[in-house]
């Protein structure tokens, strides 16, 4: 059930892509280009997976948000959150194509942003930030181009960023980074896969070497870029590692390789049908959220689903596999996680874990996605650590 509801949303995200799927000549090992830029490397070994540890061994303070459901406020995939003065900026790239938001309480806003071609609308939506500082929403759409809002969903202007199709964004303290996640069309210097900019869009730098190879589907990590104190890191789903970026210096970087029991060579990566047909041959990260300085994630182990949790300030880490649903979490703020639910998982699996419902729209077969808040435990203190 958890590789086919994962098979569920990838398909989602390939189709809101709109991208041609090319045929690989070449499969070279990930692990040869593990080390970008000749920056430094070390090596976790994620191979040794023992036992099983529970849902509740590791989240607790379950809390489900359902979110009001009407004609204007109905959307259909949740792609991206972000919760900022009191509401919550959901993306849905798939359904409606938009930023839609809400207040805090679940009840409905607005949208910002819409597909088309006239004034102020995009062909495509990919992904979107908040400039907290100029009170904008950003919205990132084909062809690499950013399209400004303000706050309420005016329109103020838009910024083609580079030939290279860019696919993720973040904000951070001077500007703002993207990613090619190895998709680019381009080659040569242009292939790279950091692209960083101040806060007019101006390029800053361009940083690590995408994969000699093009990668044809997405990374299964959503959001896979995150500041951390002065540090930009981006965990490269194809590559199992992750790449820490000096904000104050953009060439100085190092990488931490999370070496899995079997990876999928690149070909698998560039065509998504033989991605399907092989998957559980396969280990790949499914979800990765780096906060604290503290990695969450989970994988798939030959279509078995394991957690992996790493405080890097300690070094110590969790790797066992999991026998539930492992939340893909989307965003963190005073403490909790934030992540959602499909009301009929809701429904179906509501012995799951116990949860309390904070709004007044209630759970319903037809009903928005829902989003679910929660802390994690002290687990680097209990008897699952390793």
């Amino acid at each position: 059930m958890i590789i086919l509801g994962f098979m569920h949303q990838l398909l989602q995200n390939i189709n809101t892509m709109n991208m041609k799927l090319s045929k690989l000549l070449l499969c070279v090992c990930i692990s040869v280009f593990s080390c970008t830029n000749n920056s430094p490397v070390s090596i976790v070994s994620l191979t040794e997976v023992s036992g099983k540890i529970k849902l509740n061994d590791i989240f607790d303070e379950f809390e489900y948000i359902p979110l009001e459901t009407t004609d204007n406020s109905i959307f259909g995939s949740f792609n991206k959150l972000i919760v900022y003065d009191n509401k919550f900026f959901i993306l849905d790239k798939s359904v409606i194509k938009k930023v839609i938001v809400f207040h805090d309480d679940g009840t409905y806003s607005h949208t910002i942003g819409n597909i088309g071609k006239g004034p102020g609308e995009y062909p495509s939506i990919d992904d979107f930030v908040i400039d907290e500082e100029r009170q904008q929403v950003i919205i990132l759409g084909f062809p690499s181009t950013v399209f400004i809002y303000d706050m309420k969903g005016q329109f103020i202007q838009k910024k083609q960023l580079s030939s290279s199709q860019l696919w993720n964004m973040i904000s951070y303290k001077d500007g703002f980074v993207c990613s090619t996640n190895h998709q680019s069309f381009t080659s040569g210097d242009d292939a790279r896969l950091i692209y960083v900019f101040d806060r007019d869009f101006n390029l800053k730098e361009k940083i690590l070497n995408v994969l000699p190879v093009y990668v044809g589907i997405p990374p299964f990590i959503t959001n896979p870029i995150f500041v951390a104190g002065n540090q930009i890191v981006y965990f490269d789903n194809f590559a199992s590692k992750m790449d820490f970026i000096d904000i104050d210096n953009l060439t100085e970087s190092k990488s931490i390789r999370l070496e899995l029991e079997r990876e999928a060579p690149p070909d698998v990566y560039g065509d998504a049908q033989l991605f399907f047909t092989t998957q559980v041959d396969y280990c790949f990260f499914l979800n990765a959220f780096f906060v604290n300085n503290v990695l969450w994630s989970s994988f798939a182990n030959r279509g078995k689903q394991c957690v992996f949790i790493m405080d890097f300030t300690t070094n110590k880490k969790i790797l066992s596999q999991i026998d539930s649903w492992y939340p893909p979490i989307s965003f963190y703020q005073n403490g909790y996680f934030y992540s959602y639910m499909d009301p009929l998982w809701i429904m179906n699996e509501h012995d799951m874990f116990s949860a309390k419902t904070i709004t007044k729209y209630p759970i319903e077969d037809e009903s928005n996605p829902v989003i679910v808040r929660f802390k994690a435990k002290e687990v680097f203190e209990s008897k699952i650590i390793r």
